[in-house]
């Protein structure tokens, strides 16, 4: 099915000159042309999440791009040809001028890639893939690298996977102490090549600060999580009211903009559907949680940075958003009934509630209750 939405058009602005389409698109957004290698339904909520990832970075750092960005959609365990170096088991992604190929789990990290190549498109790999780390979604947590150790890993000519953790903690960092508009700027003028004495000169223009001083100042002083960036984080969802808990029933359907389609290569029957809604507990309490259909699973979003000695003890069946791999990957536990029998401690914060239902369900009714 192929999905159009309106596009404003400014009176008295000239066209640009349009690239040949790489492929015909299943869908067209304001921001995005995507395309994908399933027959199973896209479902609105993917859409929209998709468009909404452009967009943060539109609002938070270098406006509008001239033309949509083209992302190309995959189901786990395929494999991506144009991919060869980047299959991280049943995931993948890749980009490659023009296109985003992604499954899933990895489609933030690569779209940002794409809207990132208008700024520069030979980035130094370390700040590259450390900031579509930074603005996955996902906590970043650090390791602890000194700043000798940090020096010779960002001017590396080529990050594998094994650094992506320490770069997207390192450009995390760098956003909550000196903005984007000064890390976008430093992006601009780090090219792939750049020694470390040209990397230090662009560091001073764009931070203020020169290289040693900045990687030591990191290494002393960053604290080991920080929070989730964009649409993707924990605590995006919807938000589901809380009147001394939550009751909530409703029809699940691809075409309702929360609920979020999973989809499998080997065979559309096994595509999932999702939903997630944002909770913000207001005082700490023990409760009840029943969930129908395919089951579901409750995260506690880190809502500061913090040390790893500061983190919140949480009850075994709540899951902790900053010890996960990916957002949006499938929480632990869902499909399980883990609520089905046991009181849950939930203390005051903001949580990712999910639930799930097989795609061949034929029962779409769902309903969620949190009671003291």
């Amino acid at each position: 099915m192929r999905v159009c939405y309106p596009l404003l058009l400014l009176v008295g602005c000239a066209a640009p000159s349009v690239p040949e389409a790489p492929f015909v698109p299943d869908v067209e957004t304001p921001r995005l042309n995507i395309g994908r290698s399933f027959d199973a339904d896209l479902c609105e909520g993917n859409i929209r999440l998709l468009d909404a990832h452009i967009q943060w970075m539109e609002e938070n750092f270098d406006g509008p791009h001239d033309y949509p960005l083209w992302v190309y959609l995959y189901g786990e365990g395929a494999t991506l040809d144009m991919c060869p170096v980047a299959m991280l088991g049943v995931v993948a992604g890749c980009w490659k001028d023009p296109v985003a190929h992604t499954t899933w789990d990895l489609s933030s990290h690569e779209l940002t890639h794409a809207y990132m190549s208008e700024i520069n498109t030979t980035a130094l790999p370390y700040l590259r893939e450390g900031l579509a780390e930074a603005v996955s979604g996902a906590v970043q947590g650090g390791s602890d690298q000194t700043a000798d150790v940090l020096a010779e890993h960002i001017l590396e000519p080529d990050v594998g996977f094994g650094l992506y953790q320490e770069a997207g903690h390192f450009m995390r960092w760098l956003l909550e102490v000196y903005g984007s508009e000064a890390v976008i700027e430093l992006y601009s003028r780090a090219d792939l090549g750049i020694s470390a004495h040209e990397l230090s000169l662009a560091m001073e223009a764009s931070l203020g600060v020169n290289m040693d001083s900045l990687l030591q100042d990191y290494s002393a002083n960053a604290l080991n999580y920080y929070p989730g960036l964009g649409p993707y984080a924990c605590g995006e969802g919807e938000p589901l009211a809380w009147d001394k808990g939550v009751v909530w029933s409703g029809e699940f359907s691809c075409s309702d903009e929360t609920v979020i389609g999973r989809y499998y290569d080997e065979d559309d029957e096994d595509a999932e559907d999702w939903r997630r809604w944002r909770l913000d507990v207001p005082e700490s309490g023990v409760y009840e949680i029943s969930i129908s259909g395919g089951g579901g699973s409750i995260s506690r979003c880190l809502s500061e940075a913090l040390d790893e000695s500061s983190l919140p003890l949480l009850d075994e069946q709540v899951q902790p958003d900053w010890y996960a791999k990916r957002p949006l990957y499938r929480p632990y536990g869902t499909g399980e009934g883990i609520f089905d029998s046991r009181p849950v401690q939930l203390d005051a914060g903001t949580y990712d509630l999910w639930v799930v239902q097989d795609r061949s369900d034929t029962n779409r009714l769902m309903n969620v209750s949190i009671t003291p």
